[in-house]
């Protein structure tokens, strides 16, 4: 009966042990996408999914941490991702042993530090990351196996670092909406293998890269495929669009009135609802 669950509902986010144990040989393609909602921590429980291909993690804003255990048991991981979760500050350094990990996903954790040993990852080949700092996260420098970066929304990030170039697997790039970036590495020429770059809503660098007259121009020449726009032209979805308004809402129910200057509650509400 139950063979077939490719995923867990959300009347079922709490788990005790003993569900657990009975999860974790339900389906190697089982994936966790309703750990959500004011969690201070993860159940220690969870390492003992060996099976698990996919875990996703939303909307634990009073999150800080993971247990070093957590990790250790998700041997057949491929796809990790974290969302919306405010106050996580650290990943273990045991996310270094997941030998299966293929995709890292991080978006609106704004205060996480990453491992220094990020590079031990050696089936890393997807990172996904947004922020809102000046500066890309330490532990990303010389990932052996990387072939697809996204980041997005640094807005306050000027430069990309030299070590970029480093990471010559690179076969896609995306930098989305970081407004102040005004240039790339000298290195960047040494990304052979990028055959894809795409670059949207950065203003300052789309000029710099303008074909032929642009000051970056000889640094991306070699990419057979750009995509330059000071606009991104791709209109979201309405699933993505529905997603975005549950997200704002989620977020909006944790604030009270005085949390805001005079005005800037109401303003809240407006983008809400327009």
């Amino acid at each position: 009966m139950l063979a077939g669950l490719m995923e867990i509902p959300i009347m079922m986010v709490h788990l005790s042990l003993g569900e657990l144990q009975v999860v974790c040989i339900i389906s190697k393609n089982l994936s966790l996408t309703t750990l959500m909602n004011s969690r201070y921590y993860l159940p220690n429980e969870l390492n003992s999914l060996t099976s698990l291909q996919e875990l996703h993690i939303s909307d634990c804003y009073k999150l800080e941490s993971l247990p070093e255990c957590v990790l250790q048991g998700l041997s057949s991981l491929r796809v990790l991702k974290f969302e919306y979760c405010s106050t996580l500050n650290s990943l273990p350094e045991g996310t270094t042993n997941l030998i299966c990990l293929e995709s890292l996903e991080i978006f609106h954790c704004d205060n996480l530090i990453l491992p220094t040993t990020m590079n031990k990852l050696t089936s890393l080949r997807q990172l996904s990351i947004t922020g809102d700092d000046d500066n890309l996260p330490n532990g990303l420098e010389g990932i052996p196996s990387l072939q697809n970066l996204f980041l997005s929304d640094f807005i306050d990030l000027v430069t990309l670092p030299d070590w970029l170039g480093t990471m010559t697997s690179l076969q896609t790039l995306e930098i989305w909406r970081c407004r102040k970036l005004t240039s790339l590495p000298a290195s960047f020429k040494e990304l052979k293998n990028l055959h894809e770059l795409s670059i949207y809503e950065c203003p300052k660098l789309v000029k710099r890269c303008k074909k032929e007259t642009g000051e970056d121009w000889h640094k991306i020449a070699h990419v057979p495929k750009l995509k330059l726009e000071l606009k991104s032209t791709v209109e979201p979805s309405f699933y993505e669009k529905m997603m975005s308004l549950w997200k704002k809402w989620t977020q909006f129910q944790r604030y009270h009135r005085d949390d805001f200057p005079f005005g800037e509650f109401e303003l809240m509400i407006d983008d809400l609802l327009f």
